[in-house]
């Protein structure tokens, strides 16, 4: 399976929809999108839109307060950060710990 990695630049919000716009108008098929936040996937998703994309699957990672802005296309992660961060904080102060496992779940 061939993958790609699209990095945007860090300008402004028009600079990212054009960017996101020329990457899949390019591209003749894509199979899915998996994003690094909910901010970039609701900005790829409203892209999607408006280029009348509904086949493509996007998955984003970390459902915040933006995820609601999202269409029923969109699919999310919840990392936990909570718990993550009370992992870290365990391992960073317990000498005798090298690394903890946070028990999760991918539910459809």
């Amino acid at each position: 399976m061939k993958t790609e990695t699209l990095q945007l630049p860090r300008l402004s919000q028009l600079h990212l929809d054009q960017a996101v716009e020329q990457f899949l108008r390019t591209r003749e098929t894509i199979d899915g999108i998996v994003t690094t936040d909910d901010l970039l996937g609701v900005m790829i998703s409203q892209t999607m839109w408006e280029l009348q994309d509904t086949r493509t699957a996007l998955i984003s990672f970390n459902r915040n307060q933006v995820g609601f802005l999202a269409d029923e296309q969109v699919r999310f992660v919840e990392l936990y950060p909570e718990r993550m961060g009370q992992a870290a904080v365990r391992v960073l102060f317990d000498k005798d710990k090298q690394s903890e496992l946070i028990p999760f779940t991918i539910e459809k």
